[in-house]
């Protein structure tokens, strides 16, 4: 990915974060939403993976490595 690109990538991370206070719960639920609200297109397939609860939170979170 060119150099442009990826700060593209970064300035949106960024601003996303901003907008969410820099609190970490409060970006991921963000993500949650928007991913939610991707499903809901019916324009893309999502593979289920298991959800496992976050000791620090105690809110379910999708984790790839467990």
């Amino acid at each position: 990915m060119p150099d442009n690109e990826l700060t593209a990538v970064r300035t949106v991370r960024r601003e996303i974060s901003a907008e969410c206070g820099g609190d970490v719960d409060r970006v991921l639920d963000y993500y949650e939403e928007v991913q939610q609200l991707i499903k809901q297109s019916g324009r893309y397939q999502f593979v289920k993976k298991p959800f496992r609860i976050v000791a620090s939170t105690g809110k379910e979170r999708h984790v790839t490595n467990p």
